[in-house]
This record gives structure tokens, C-alpha cells and sequence, in this order.
């Protein structure tokens, strides 16, 4: 079993890779509490909790009505070394950028559709003197402006996902090097000017293909910088790249969850069939080396759906077939927030979905079609829209994309066990049936009408399940707001 990962390890965890990659340095001043509590998405409690950790570990200085200090010198970090860092990431860190520009233009613009004039004049003010600033205080009120457009989708998923890849875009610049963040950033203030512009004239259109723009043009501006840095240390061409790696699990993992979802999919699968035993609770406990106690809460999820019924001195019995008409109701706040962190990755597949179909419509093998086409061709298969969103995946130009929708799946599998008790399983018929016509689209050569009917059927899939799971209390998924189709219709740079 993995170690539990909480809110204080996504925090800690964060800001020290900032620290480590240089993007916080020597003598910078952190974001006061309340500004990290915000930027977060954590609590005060935890953002205190992490403050004295990095104090007590020997990153920062903490001071009374002061923002933290950062004292962490890594003194035999030479040019030498940043430079093999640096270039064992730069494939990885311009394929970020380019992955940044194929996802986020249609999030931040369809999230600007929800900014209202309260929340534009808040950010006009956040923007103020934002000429008269130092380079990295430019960039990180823009970024936090744009993260706060992000933040009206109410997925605080999508949110860390941001965090996450500007962290990892970040490249520190050496001594004698021009900043290739320093153009963007002046492209980025006259962006976040354009921003606002846009947003007051619903310009949504124009604002996507800026946004495009940016990351389009910061790719190609640390891909010449890092260029420029291998001429001048040929010794470390040959080294071994690193990947861009996001957890999308950090912070969400409770113990006794991973074995009810563990233990669901094995009944599932019919390693344990319907009326017959589940191990004991010490055998469990054995198995996944955790204690009696855990194992119990586990095993209370799973009577809670009605997929096993427990017995004192009987021991666990596997229900499924009861579990379809069980009247669920959702009052383990862990059990909520596996719900909610499903739900969450369903939606953000729901407004990035088009844009992988369009990206992997031409890369798909004709092998893989013909797989497809047979696949969905079968009456009582259930999964075919799951099935062409994994094989477009695996198509894709882009290695953060795989490596993001493979995040996703892990988050999508933990909604597998509500799957069982899903009243009407009739009502996904029509999912199945939009399926069989995209692979219509797929085998005529209609890029166009494949993507929208993609994207189609995940915002029905979305809408469907976070209904149910708010019928069954899970009353957080309503602050999710429904994803708004991805119009936008123009030449895409990264989408040719």
C-alpha cells in the first residue's frame, strides 16, 4: 500500500520544488499566508503548519507580521550543474509549454464567461503598478490572475494541475543568458491588459487565440534559450532526459478509500463473486499490512454502497446484485471527496476532450480504428467511449497530454465502485449509441464532427453522473460548473 498523502505534503511538497527549481530563490520573499491560502487552495491551519516545517527544515525564515523568508543556498550548485539540470528537462519543459497552450486557452476563456464585474474589478486592482514591478512579481500576479479566471470552473483539480505546470515550465536563467520570460512577460502584461479589454467586451474568441499565442511563443523562446545553453555545454548532450510528472493523487489518498477500491474492483473482476466471502478483517489487515481498524472503515464503504453486507461472526458477503437498488447516501467525508475528485477529473476531461480528438483524429493507426470499430460494434459493450478517448490519448503529439489523461484515469477509476449502484443503466444507453457514431465520423474522415461528438458525449457523461452523485449527497459537485463547449473556431497553431 502507498503512504497516506495529505494537504500539508501537496503544500510542502510544492513550495520546495520551487525552491529547489530556483523559482523561488535566496533572499525572496514568500506570498503572505493569506495569499498562499488563495493561491492554494489549502487552509490557514495547513499553509501555518508547512511555514514551520520549511522554517524547522532550513528553507525559510519565518518573522512576526512578516512574509517568510527564503535561506535555502544550494552553494555548490554551479553553472555547471544548473546547465545538466536544465537540459535533462528541455524537451520535457517545451513540450509542457506546448501542452499548456493546447489546454488552457479554452479554460481560461470559457472561464472568463463567468467573470462578472465584481471579479474583473478585483483583478483590475491586483494589476495595479504591475509596470513598475520586478520581472517575477510580474509574472506571478499575471499567472495568479489567469489562475483566478481558472478558479469559476470550481475544480480545484484543474487549478493544482496549473500550479503544478507552471512550477515544472519554470527555468531559471543563467549569468550572460537573455531571460526568455522576460519578452514574455512584457507580452503577458500587455496580455493581462488585453485580458480585461476582452473580458469587458466579450471578446472570448480574441482572448483564446492570445492565450494560445502566449504559450505558443514561450516555448518557442525557452526552447532557443535552452538551445543556446547545449552549444555552450556539448558534454551534456547525451544525457538522460527527465519527463514531466504530475500526482494528481497528492493530498487525496486516505487509507481505508484505497482498499475499498481496491477490494470493489476485485469484485468486479469476480475474484470475489457475487454470495461468496471476503477475506477476515486480520487477513485484510495482512494483506495490506494496515490495521483491523482500518480495514473495518473500508469494509463500512463498501456496505454503504451495498456491495458487501458484513455480519458479526458471519464476516463480509459479497451484494453486488443488491447494490443497484440500494438507496445511497453519502455522509463519509472521505467517501465524498473520492466522489468529488472523480467528478473532478470526469469535468476536466468533459473541456479538454475536443481538443485531444482533434490533436489524435489523424494520428490514430488504421489497425486501431479497425480495434475500434469492432469494439464498438458489440451491443452489450458499455466502455466504448472510454475505449476511443484512451486510444486517442496514446496518439497524442504532446507527452505532458499522456501523461496528464493518464492522472485522470487513476481519479476516474475511483468512481468505479459507485458504478455499481447506479440505479438505471439503461439512461447510458444513449452514450453508447453517440459512441457507434463518432467511430462513423472516425472511418469517413470527419475530423470536425468526430471532436464535437466527443465532446459531446462527456459533457452528457459529466452532466448524468454529477447528478447522481449529488442526488447521493456528494453536494459539493454542484459547485462545478457545467464546462462550456469549445467553440472556438480558428486556426489553432498547436492543433495543426
Amino acid at each position: 500500500m502507498e503512504e497516506p498523502s495529505t494537504l500539508f505534503q501537496y503544500l510542502y511538497i510544492t513550495l520546495t520544488a520551487e525552491i529547489h527549481t530556483e523559482k523561488l530563490r535566496y533572499g525572496e520573499r514568500l506570498p503572505s499566508i493569506r495569499e498562499l491560502c488563495r493561491i492554494y487552495n489549502v487552509g490557514i491551519r495547513t499553509v501555518n503548519d508547512v511555514l514551520k516545517a520549511l522554517n524547522d527544515n532550513g528553507y525559510i525564515k519565518t518573522e512576526i507580521r512578516k512574509n517568510a523568508t527564503v535561506i535555502y543556498r544550494n552553494d555548490e550548485l554551479t553553472d555547471s550543474l544548473r546547465a545538466k539540470q536544465l537540459l535533462a528537462r528541455k524537451e520535457a519543459v517545451v513540450d509542457l509549454l506546448k501542452t499548456m497552450g493546447c489546454f488552457f486557452p479554452h479554460i481560461i476563456a470559457s472561464g472568463a464567461m463567468m467573470c462578472d464585474t465584481s471579479h474583473l474589478e478585483e483583478m483590475i486592482r491586483s494589476a495595479r503598478g504591475l509596470t513598475d514591478k520586478p520581472i517575477k512579481e510580474k509574472w506571478r500576479v499575471s499567472t495568479h490572475i489567469i489562475q483566478q479566471i481558472i478558479s469559476f470552473h470550481g475544480n480545484r483539480l484543474l487549478t493544482e494541475l496549473f500550479i503544478n505546470m507552471n512550477i515544472y515550465g519554470q527555468v531559471p536563467v543563467l549569468e550572460g543568458f537573455k531571460n526568455p520570460f522576460l519578452d514574455m512577460t512584457w507580452d503577458r502584461e500587455r496580455n493581462i491588459s488585453y485580458l480585461f479589454d476582452a473580458i469587458k467586451a466579450k471578446d472570448y474568441e480574441g482572448l483564446y487565440t492570445r492565450i494560445e499565442e502566449l504559450y505558443v511563443n514561450g516555448a518557442r523562446k525557452v526552447e532557443k534559450y535552452l538551445e543556446e545553453l547545449a552549444e555552450i555545454y556539448p558534454q551534456f548532450s547525451n544525457l538522460e532526459k527527465s519527463a514531466y510528472q504530475w500526482d494528481a493523487r497528492n493530498g487525496r489518498v486516505f487509507l481505508y478509500m484505497e482498499i475499498s477500491r481496491q477490494l470493489a474492483s476485485k469484485i468486479g473482476k469476480n475474484i470475489y463473486p457475487v454470495n461468496g466471502s471476503l477475506p477476515t478483517i486480520m487477513e485484510l489487515a495482512d494483506e495490506y499490512a494496515v490495521s483491523p481498524s482500518t480495514v473495518r472503515k473500508a469494509l463500512g464503504v463498501l456496505n454503504t454502497l451495498g456491495i458487501v453486507r458484513t455480519v458479526k461472526k458471519a464476516g463480509s458477503i459479497v451484494t453486488l446484485n443488491a447494490a443497484a437498488s440500494f438507496d445511497i447516501q453519502i455522509k463519509d467525508a472521505a467517501m465524498k471527496r473520492d466522489a468529488v475528485t472523480f467528478l473532478s477529473a470526469l469535468h476536466m476531461c468533459a473541456m479538454t476532450c475536443r481538443t485531444i480528438a482533434l490533436l489524435g483524429f489523424d494520428r490514430l493507426e488504421p489497425e486501431t480504428i479497425h480495434r475500434l470499430v469492432i469494439e464498438g460494434a458489440d451491443e452489450d459493450n458499455r466502455s466504448v467511449a472510454f475505449i476511443l478517448i484512451k486510444a486517442l490519448v496514446k496518439a497524442q503529439p504532446y507527452n505532458g497530454i499522456r501523461e496528464i489523461y493518464a492522472q485522470m484515469e487513476l481519479l476516474l477509476s475511483w468512481g468505479y465502485y459507485f458504478s455499481f449502484a447506479q440505479r438505471n443503466k439503461e439512461q447510458y444507453q444513449f452514450v453508447h449509441e453517440k459512441s457507434k457514431t463518432a467511430l462513423q465520423f472516425l472511418l469517413i474522415k470527419e475530423k470536425t464532427a468526430f471532436a464535437d461528438i466527443i465532446q459531446e458525449i462527456y459533457m452528457d457523461i459529466f452532466t448524468l453522473i454529477r447528478n447522481t452523485l449529488v442526488s447521493y449527497g456528494a453536494m459539493e459537485g454542484i459547485c462545478l460548473a457545467p464546462p462550456a463547449p469549445d467553440t472556438f473556431e480558428k486556426n489553432r497553431t498547436l492543433l495543426h
